[in-house]
C-alpha cells in the first residue's frame, strides 16, 4: 500500500512538471537562416527558449501593424518553427529587419491544424530579440543588430578605451642619485689611479742588484772616489 502510494505521487509529480510545456504551448523550436546553413534548436527548459517567447509575444495578444513598408521582406529572414511535442508544427515566427525596425510574421494554428487553417498576424518584435538571434546565430555581418526597436542602452554604450600604461619618467641628469653615483665613480677610479702610479716605485725600492750590491754599496763608492779625486 505504501509503495503504491509513493508511485501514485510520483507519477503526479512528473505529469505537473509536463503540464505547463504540453498543455500551454510549444516544447521545443527551431531557429534557421534559409540559404545561409545556419540553425540552431532550444528545449522549453533553456533560458534562451523563455527569452525568445517573450519577445515574439508567443501565448500573448501583440498589436498587428498595418503601415509596414512594401519592402519589409527584402532582407534574409530569421524563421523560428515552434514544435508541440518535437514533432507538430504549432507556430512559424518570420523575423525581418528594415529600416531599423524588427518585424514578425507570425502564423500560428493553436488547435494544432495547417497552419494554413490558422492566424497571420504582422508585429512588431519585442526588446531583445535582434540581440537574442544574434547570440543563437552569429551572421558576420550583424544585419540583426541594425534595429531600434531592441536597443539596449547598457548594451550600446561604447566601451570606455582602456587607460595606457605608464612609461616610468627618465631620469633627470641633476638626480642626487646620479650625483652620488658619479662622485663614487670617480673615487674609484682615482684610488686606482693612485694604486698604478705607487707600484712602479715600490718595485725600484725593493729590487735587489744584478751584481749582488745594494743601493747603499753604490753609494758608498761614488764617495770614496769623490775623496781621492780630492786628496790628488
Amino acid at each position: 500500500m505504501r509503495r503504491a502510494a509513493i508511485l501514485l505521487v510520483l507519477t503526479l509529480s512528473a505529469l505537473l512538471a509536463a503540464a505547463p510545456a504540453s498543455a500551454g504551448g510549444p516544447t521545443s523550436v527551431l531557429v534557421t537562416v534559409p540559404g545561409e546553413g545556419r540553425s540552431t534548436a532550444l528545449y522549453y527548459t533553456d533560458t534562451a527558449y523563455e527569452r525568445l517567447s517573450e519577445a515574439l509575444g508567443v501565448g500573448q495578444r501583440v498589436r498587428e501593424v498595418r503601415d509596414a513598408p512594401n519592402d519589409f521582406r527584402d532582407g534574409p529572414p530569421v524563421i523560428l518553427t515552434w514544435l508541440i511535442h518535437d514533432v507538430m508544427v504549432w507556430r512559424v515566427d518570420q523575423v525581418y529587419v528594415h529600416d531599423g525596425t524588427t518585424y514578425v510574421l507570425t502564423q500560428e494554428n493553436v488547435g494544432g491544424g495547417p497552419l494554413s487553417e490558422g492566424t497571420s498576424v504582422l508585429h512588431r518584435a519585442g526588446p531583445g530579440l535582434t540581440r537574442i538571434l544574434d547570440q543563437l546565430l552569429p551572421t558576420g555581418n550583424g544585419y540583426l543588430r541594425d534595429t531600434q526597436v531592441d536597443t539596449d542602452p547598457a548594451a550600446a554604450a561604447q566601451a570606455e578605451p582602456e587607460p595606457a600604461a605608464e612609461v616610468a619618467a627618465p631620469v633627470e641628469a641633476t638626480s642626487p642619485r646620479l650625483l652620488v653615483a658619479v662622485g663614487v665613480v670617480g673615487l674609484l677610479v682615482g684610488a686606482v689611479g693612485t694604486l698604478i702610479g705607487l707600484a712602479p716605485a715600490r718595485s725600484v725600492r725593493g729590487r735587489p742588484a744584478l751584481d749582488g750590491r745594494s743601493p747603499a754599496d753604490d753609494a758608498g763608492s761614488d764617495d770614496r772616489q769623490r775623496l781621492l779625486r780630492l786628496g790628488g
